[in-house]
């Protein structure tokens, strides 16, 4: 689990910062969301490999993926050019020439001396093509996605409501059965 210890993969951290820690020579591997991959550096990078976690041993199972989505709130009474509107929104802001222009690195954001884009995970496979010419990482993202059959899930109103209430027991589980504790 993420920088090798129990208490290191359960701690509340900045969002990059086990990125940094292996940037840093911390660790061998780290878990994370493909966005962490904007603190490391351009050796770092070229010399990554990938792979898709599986949230349960059952590996028959397709590969879950997180997601961000732009969807239109269908609320009642809305004018038909008010909804007109909100498409054209919606469909920009899902656009390949949006999503590329998101993508790119933006100065002094996070990185050092190093411009590195977001990494942010596209489903569109131009977004991939045009992204990997300029950033080859995006190529090896692709490959993850191409060969997870990867399914998007959501979770009911309810489903926050639940995670929270389970999830004092799951980091006991997980404690119980942590494979790389150090034991005195």
């Amino acid at each position: 689990m993420e920088m090798s210890s129990y208490e290191n993969s359960t701690k509340k951290t900045a969002s990059y910062q086990h990125g940094k820690w292996f940037e840093e020579g911390h660790g061998r591997a780290f878990v994370g969301f493909t966005e962490s991959l904007v603190v490391l550096s351009h050796a770092t990078l070229e010399n990554i490999a990938f792979k898709v976690m599986p949230f349960s041993d059952n590996t028959e199972r397709n590969t879950l993926f997180y997601a961000d989505i732009v969807g239109v709130y269908p609320k009642k009474n809305r004018t038909d050019k008010e909804l007109s509107k909100i498409k054209e929104l919606a469909n920009v802001m899902a656009s390949k020439d949006y999503m590329v222009s998101i993508s790119r690195p933006v100065s002094g954001l996070l990185q050092g001396s190093e411009s590195n884009p977001q990494y942010l995970m596209p489903v569109r496979k131009s977004i991939f093509a045009e992204l990997g010419r300029e950033y080859p990482i995006y190529n090896k993202m692709k490959m993850i996605v191409e060969n997870s059959s990867p399914v998007l899930f959501t979770l009911n109103a309810q489903g926050k409501t639940w995670i929270n209430k389970i999830h004092p027991d799951l980091l006991s589980a997980i404690r119980n059965d942590f494979s790389c504790e150090i034991l005195p």
